[in-house]
């Protein structure tokens, strides 16, 4: 994983060669195949399913619309669930390479963890191209596979005009979301993905893309050179904290402890989140809820208000699985202010 193929560049009459070939104005896009569902076939009969096919599989089943050029290059061919930190990190040096040089860039990528490599991007690079993550619920061997359908949509949106002002997005079943809010929801329909409270920033239909809405941007926080060491940890009713004692002293660099409602936890967790703190390792409050800002609100024991007294900083609506990614990325390069990073980059739209 993470170590990519590189691209050909396009030669430097590529677009009137291209535009001779086609008549018309050119658009070319990127498409880095990464894995996922949409690249995976069953390991012979009733095996399991596996990633297995490359990108020019991917592309050999989709049709191709006039005046779109396809470079493809292929970066990882694993489920998303196998990746890491480092690959997305990897990842993001690849777009920021090759953007450059294309109109606008596809990631196939498998669903597990899609948004959160979408968000990964759209924190590292904020692209002023379309950068489209796309993939499937149904494999490839599948007769109703949602794959190529996907891909092709996916395609256009990144070659649209329209969708440079959105930044990275995830693109499935027609609807269109920003990285920042979008969410998987279900295990394995094939529109599992929703933004919940800001809804989706439009959609393709026969191959037009409408936007209704973009979301509120932030400059780039820079590639850096490796990912902090960040914990997670959700409260269920009850839970001691036990684990977030065991944390003190270890080589955790950052802890994002996921709470209920507006960030409340149980009995003990602000006075433990208070030794972690005291010994040099922030902590941040998410919400298990899928809606809504986390905010000192209710006191006593280890309410919100308590959390905040405790030195714990809040992550507003961003949920936890990317407030992870913010502090992992935030926290690998000097950083003098976290609590402003926070608020920069967790606040809501």
């Amino acid at each position: 994983m993470g170590g990519a193929e590189q691209p050909r560049a396009p030669r430097r009459d590529a677009r009137r060669a291209d535009r001779k070939r086609w008549g018309r104005v050119v658009k070319r896009v990127l498409h880095i195949a990464t894995g996922g569902t949409i690249a995976s076939t069953p390991a012979g009969a009733g095996g399991p399913v596996v990633a297995s096919l490359g990108p020019a599989a991917l592309l050999a089943g989709v049709e191709m619309p006039p005046g779109l050029a396809v470079d493809s290059v292929g970066f990882a061919s694993a489920g998303s669930y196998a990746l890491d930190c480092a690959d997305l990190l990897g990842l993001a040096r690849l777009v920021e390479a090759e953007l450059p040089r294309h109109d606008g860039c596809v990631i196939t990528h498998g669903t597990d963890t899609m948004e959160e490599t979408a968000y990964s991007l759209e924190l590292l690079l904020a692209p002023e191209k379309p950068v489209i993550l796309t993939g499937a619920q149904r494999h490839a061997g599948a007769a109703d596979s949602d794959g190529p359908g996907n891909l092709r949509n996916a395609l256009r949106a990144a070659a649209s005009d329209a969708m440079a002002p959105a930044g990275v997005c995830i693109l499935f079943e027609e609807d269109i979301h920003a990285a920042r809010h979008v969410r998987k929801v279900h295990t394995s329909r094939t529109d599992t993905f929703r933004s919940g409270d800001f809804g989706k920033l439009g959609s393709i239909d026969a191959g037009r893309v409408s936007i209704a809405r973009l979301p509120r941007r932030t400059a780039p926080l820079g590639i850096p050179d490796r990912a902090a060491k960040v914990a997670l940890i959700p409260a269920a009713i009850g839970t001691p904290p036990d684990l977030l004692h065991l944390l003190v002293g270890s080589d955790v660099e950052a802890v994002v402890v996921q709470g209920f409602g507006r960030g409340n936890f149980p009995r003990g967790w602000a006075d433990a989140c208070r030794r972690l703190i005291a010994a040099g390792t922030p902590v941040l409050v998410t919400s298990r809820c899928p809606e809504g800002a986390v905010m000192p609100v209710y006191g006593n024991d280890s309410g919100g208000t308590t959390m905040g007294e405790a030195g714990a900083l809040f992550a507003g609506d961003l949920d936890s699985f990317k407030a992870r990614l913010l502090l992992g990325f935030a926290l690998a390069r000097p950083c003098g202010d976290l609590a402003g990073i926070v608020s920069r980059y967790a606040g809501g739209d």
